[in-house]
């Protein structure tokens, strides 16, 4: 990180420390920071990325790193061979389980509904998975272990019973949410707060209002991959250059 910011230092890029307030157009865009500081500019790009959505549970932040994880594909080859559980019924869930499916010794998915949101393909691939177990109607209640992951409890939201589940990792898939909550009202956001970009051919990555751009996690793209957000930030840099010039 540190040789990322002296490279865009030796461009000549000056980088400011602090949280945005609010943005208001004007003839430019007047930028507000949590420290007071107004800084004015023509063009904006969004690049805040989004945070995993956790469970919120007791000692969960302590074993974050320590078996349990929010992406299977960057974490998951820590536990080739091993038991793991993977929380959620949406797209992102079904495509962890599958691919743990090819690592892993066991995979058990875990969802509060008794079906799946995922599309129609990812729900065939993970229910023909003879890797992956689906336990419905079910809630993760507890995560334990003290220097790493060791069990969870679970409840069955319809009979009430509880199980303890011994588990190598635990993969979190119940969503993101985007870093955008100082866009509202001024550009166009999905209901889950991403940030709406595509309507403009000429410039895909600018959203509803002309000279702000966006890139990323915040953005309303389905591949939430790093390589994928790094083209993307390519790309906005590209359109928000094209439009500057014109």
């Amino acid at each position: 990180m540190m040789d990322m910011q002296q490279q865009v230092k030796n461009l000549g890029v000056e980088i400011k420390n602090g949280l945005v307030k609010k943005i208001n157009k004007e003839e430019n865009f007047k930028i507000e920071l949590d420290n007071g500081e107004m800084l004015e500019s023509k063009a904006i790009i969004v690049a805040t990325g989004a945070a995993t959505k956790w469970l919120g549970l007791l000692n969960e932040k302590e074993l974050i790193g320590h078996g349990i994880s929010g992406c299977a594909t960057c974490d998951g080859m820590f536990f080739r061979g091993k038991t793991v559980a993977v929380i959620g019924g949406g797209d992102t869930a079904c495509e962890e389980a599958n691919f743990l499916g090819k690592i892993c010794e066991k995979v058990y998915l875990i969802h509060r509904r008794e079906e799946l949101r995922a599309s129609v393909a990812e729900q065939k691939k993970v229910l023909n998975n003879p890797k992956v177990e689906i336990w419905w109607n079910s809630e993760v209640k507890e995560v334990n272990g003290k220097e790493k992951l060791e069990s969870i409890k679970v409840l069955n939201n319809k009979t009430g019973e509880e199980k303890i589940l011994l588990l190598d990792g635990l993969f979190v898939a119940i969503g993101s949410q985007p870093a955008t909550e100082f866009l509202k009202g001024l550009v166009d956001l999905s209901e889950t707060g991403q940030v709406l970009v595509g309507q403009n051919k000429e410039h895909v990555t600018m959203t509803s209002v002309e000279g702000i751009f966006a890139a990323g996690d915040c953005v309303n793209i389905k591949h939430k991959q790093a390589i994928v957000a790094a083209g993307e930030g390519c790309r906005a840099a590209l359109d928000a250059e094209k439009w500057l010039e014109e």
